[in-house]
């Protein structure tokens, strides 16, 4: 099993977004110690066309995908940016893929699991990935086949959803999400403490 964030470096509304420190660190590392943590991959690979989050992942010891110009586009999905990073490092098909969206700091390891074991244990599905209780996609997470990546089988349609509580939940894709996020992150640390 192998684990791909995708990090591409030109994100227009929150600029460097996945490199930018989120209480203390890049958010990008969350991800990497999710991926880390849960201990399910023999790789992490990191695919990004920006030579800072490139040198960083690999101080960290991901592996780093050099995406084209191509595989950076606004409008270039992550289901064809894994297809990309697939079929580049020769991953086989029948290999189970995460594909795990670098600013993911509210997630719960435990949710990556069940939406491993979800994936292997329904054979009517080709992917499952994370969601809201209200079944929105919460913008964590999703696992394939690394077949179902190279045929570009849509997501809709070919998923189970792993519900997600709330208080994990925050696709940050704007300032106000990533301010709501720091807020959410503080709750559950204060939480915790």
């Amino acid at each position: 099993m192998r684990c791909i964030i995708p990090a591409r470096g030109g994100s227009t509304r929150i600029p460097g977004k996945n490199m930018k420190v989120f209480l203390g660190q890049p958010i990008i590392q969350y991800s990497i110690n999710h991926a880390k943590a849960v201990g399910l991959f023999q790789e992490i690979i990191v695919s990004t066309d920006d030579t800072d989050t490139a040198a960083y992942a690999a101080r960290q010891g991901c592996v780093v995908h050099y995406r084209g110009e191509t595989f950076a586009a606004d409008d270039v999905g992550t289901q064809i940016v894994a297809a990309n990073v697939i079929t580049d490092m020769g991953i086989q098909p029948g290999e189970v893929i995460c594909v795990l969206y670098a600013t993911s700091p509210l997630l719960d390891i435990d949710y990556l699991r069940q939406g491993m074991y979800e994936l292997h244990h329904n054979p009517n599905i080709k992917y499952t990935y994370s969601t809201g209780m209200d079944g929105v996609d919460a913008g964590n997470f999703y696992w394939g086949d690394a077949e179902s990546f190279l045929k570009q089988i849509p997501l809709e349609g070919n998923s189970e959803h792993i519900a997600m509580q709330p208080n994990r939940v925050c696709d940050i894709n704007t300032q106000a999400d990533w301010d709501f996020a720091l807020k959410m992150y503080e709750d559950l640390r204060n939480a915790n403490a």
